[in-house]
């Protein structure tokens, strides 16, 4: 049997601009608490399908399908690939498991977050922002004064992206600023007036929520409609090989003892790619183990100079 006690929520004592991070962590460090079976039925069917979709569906075709995660990422070649249906490479079970927990983390935060004071709603609602990106699933809304709202963004980070979070805000490597800045455009296309988007980042590594305001970029969404242009839908879709991608900064030197080895590491991009083996077919897997602040196996892609 599963049980999940909740504090007793104390909205009406919050200020209107608590974060959302901010108001999950005095829920969780309360004593006052209390049983709530409609989040947690709310909680379990939500993992129940996501587990069915990680580990028990076939990965679906994204062929002839326009999404967020289609255009997000600078690389245009990539977008053409899976808009056509050429096939990625299987996931591995280190990948699909990291998913898993990005799966826990944002329902625990959607969860947690009615019981914390904080009203986040439309979770996953399907929108679309025109002319060519069809569908975009932002992770809600949520109202921070009466009638003003924010889009949200939860994701999961590495302690390397929680720090590099707090050093200047997250980052745009895996295409999140681009995702939140789309997710703003369609919210504003549905009739919401959203300027921002408040990231709520769970690092794995050290059990760390916090939130992070970012505003909307209209250059990201103008990039990724451009993408969409290029490679997917437009009057003259351009052929594969003339795509921009992200082989030319794909790398940066492999350090050893701050001495270059004579051979280069990949980009998070093409790292995690369905289709690294076909543009790098000579990267290589090295894993190494730091301690940073808790032990943990680093895992670079290493490609000889070219």
């Amino acid at each position: 049997v599963l049980f999940v006690l909740l504090v007793q929520s104390k909205a009406s004592q919050r200020t209107p601009e608590v974060m959302i991070a901010d108001a999950i962590k005095a829920l969780l460090n309360s004593e006052d608490k209390k049983s709530d079976p409609e989040a947690l039925l709310s909680f379990v069917n939500r993992m129940g399908w996501r587990a069915y979709k990680q580990f028990m569906a076939s990965k679906e075709s994204r062929q002839g399908f326009v999404s967020t995660t289609t255009v997000s990422g600078k690389c245009a070649l990539k977008a053409w690939k899976k808009f056509q249906g050429v096939p990625e490479r299987p996931l591995d079970a280190e990948t699909i498991l990291n998913f898993w927990l990005g799966d826990i983390f944002e329902a625990m935060i959607i969860m947690l977050a009615p019981a914390a004071g904080v009203k986040i709603v439309d979770n996953n609602r399907q929108l679309s922002l025109r002319p060519n990106i069809a569908v975009v699933h932002p992770d809600g809304r949520y109202e921070y004064e009466p009638g003003k709202w924010r889009n949200v963004e939860i994701k999961k980070v590495s302690s390397y992206g929680m720090e590099k979070a707090h050093d200047g805000g997250p980052g745009d490597e895996f295409g999140y600023l681009t995702q939140a800045s789309i997710g703003i455009a369609a919210w504003r296309e549905a009739g919401y007036g959203i300027d921002e988007t408040e990231f709520v980042l769970c690092c794995a590594d050290t059990r760390e929520i916090a939130s992070f305001l970012v505003a909307y970029d209209n250059n990201l969404v103008e990039d990724a409609r451009l993408r969409a242009e290029l490679a997917l839908l437009g009057p003259k879709i351009s052929p594969p090989d003339s795509l921009p991608t992200e082989k030319e900064t794909a790398w940066n030197p492999s350090t050893r003892t701050k001495e270059e080895t004579g051979r280069n590491v990949l980009c998070l991009q093409c790292r995690f790619c369905g289709y690294r083996a076909e543009c790098w077919p000579t990267a290589i897997k090295e894993t190494t183990t730091k301690k940073i602040p808790i032990p943990k196996e680093l895992t670079k892609w290493i490609v000889p100079k070219q």
